[in-house]
């Protein structure tokens, strides 16, 4: 609060009469409306901190609001190289204070992406195909990051960069972020379904670090067949599964849980939300059950002293096309923990659902459906559902492996070795 009354104070000196004062009071008071909307759940003083500064630089008066607010945050020792402790701590230690405001580098999305070229246009580097990695380069800091170099390598048998391996950008703006392409290629010699390990360095001597370097793993040499598989390990690039509810694209997306293993992810949003991630058509056979598998893990908001589960997820089934849906619970039981809150705004208010954490957390737990021979010779359709209030968010529902066993169609895609397409 101090940090930003010095704030308000030194725009207020700016504005020589009271309407001035008025003007700068709200603009002041917007930032720390929008800012606290957008700081996670249990945020740390820098998140809080950068939230703020986040919703200065979208205001129309950035240029002048963001520089001064940035600079009160560092007198008092949050400047842009501050360190926040955990947000589990009780005792702050690992406080490190920082007085400046300086650059900061951060490594946003890389991804490898194909060039128009292409042989096979399969959105996978194959032997003897060229394209580029795209890397994302964001500026965390409030003053403007100059003369940024971006450096990658790679140890992977046949991968080459065939027009240098560093890139130069001139200037960042605060708070900005710009994306770099770094031409790469594969030796058509190479054979075999393969995994790229690409290491990615950021350099630029007035950020609070010099270098920030990450890692990134891709599979090169690789086929997608479609409906091969009754288990969905979530590698492909293509996906059979669809999603419903308004701004589900903005809820679920699949994610590296960890190198070289994808998964889907619907996050806990601070809004009220109602999505879905749905499956293809599972046609199930005369004799054998239906049995769903699947690993997942989940952090939903909650309030641990009394028990209120505000967000979660529910497993649904359909019958008919996904005309009408009931819960997985009424056919097995799925393990729910809880029931949910129906006083907030969440549209899955008072139903028993996937709530606070699974048993494992942070760890992924194995879950077995058992549905039996109730939907031999039926059609059906499996969802995962999440539903959210408008406060604060969470994590949200990871979901990976996910095996359908006692159907007679192969619904999922399957990762392959390149058909040699590509190959003179």
């Amino acid at each position: 609060a101090s940090m930003l009354w010095e704030g308000y104070v030194a725009l207020q000196k700016s504005n020589p009469f009271p309407s001035g004062f008025e003007r700068v009071r709200r603009r002041m008071s917007s930032y720390v409306v929008a800012g606290l909307q957008m700081t996670p759940r249990d945020a740390t003083y820098t998140e809080q901190r950068d939230a703020i500064l986040a919703a200065a630089a979208a205001g129309r008066n950035r240029r002048v609001d963001l520089g001064v607010l940035a600079n009160a945050f560092a007198r008092r020792g949050a400047g842009s190289c501050a360190i926040a402790p955990p947000r589990t701590s009780t005792d702050f230690l690992g406080v490190t204070e920082s007085y400046e405001v300086r650059p900061r580098i951060e490594i946003g999305a890389i991804s490898l992406e194909e060039d128009r070229r292409s042989c096979d246009g399969d959105d996978y580097l194959d032997a003897g195909e060229q394209g580029w990695v795209a890397i994302t380069v964001m500026n965390g800091g409030a003053t403007p990051m100059l003369d940024t170099v971006v450096t990658v390598s790679s140890t992977t048998s046949g991968i080459f960069f065939p027009r240098g391996l560093s890139a130069r950008i001139r200037r960042i703006e605060p708070l900005g972020s710009t994306r770099v392409f770094i031409r790469i290629a594969l030796d058509r010699t190479t054979s075999g379904l393969g995994s790229l390990e690409l290491q990615v360095n950021v350099s630029n001597g007035e950020a609070c670090e010099p270098v920030v370097s990450r890692s990134f793993t891709e599979r090169i040499n690789a086929d997608d067949v479609a409906n091969a598989s009754r288990i969905d390990a979530v590698e492909t690039k293509i996906t059979p599964w669809g999603l419903a509810g308004t701004d589900a694209n903005a809820i679920w997306s699949r994610v590296e849980a960890t190198p070289a293993d994808r998964a889907w992810l619907g996050i806990d949003s601070g809004r009220a939300t109602d999505t879905a991630l749905q499956s293809p058509a599972l046609l199930v056979g005369a004799t054998d059950p239906l049995v769903i598998t699947f690993e997942h893990r989940y952090s939903f908001e909650f309030d641990a002293t009394d028990d209120i589960f505000f967000d979660g997820g529910v497993i649904e089934i359909s019958l008919n096309n996904g005309a009408t849906w009931e819960d997985i619970s009424a056919h097995v039981d799925p393990g729910y923990g809880g029931t949910l809150f129906d006083d907030s705004g969440n549209p899955l208010g008072g139903r028993p659902a996937f709530v606070a954490q699974n048993d494992g957390w942070p760890a992924r737990d194995p879950v077995t459906l058992n549905l039996g021979a109730g939907f031999a010779g039926r059609t059906v359709l499996v969802r995962f559902r999440i539903g959210t209030d408008g406060g604060v968010g969470d994590f949200g529902w990871e979901i990976d492996n996910i095996a359908v066993a006692g159907i007679t169609n192969t619904p999922f895609p399957m990762l392959v070795e390149d058909r040699m397409m590509c190959r003179p």
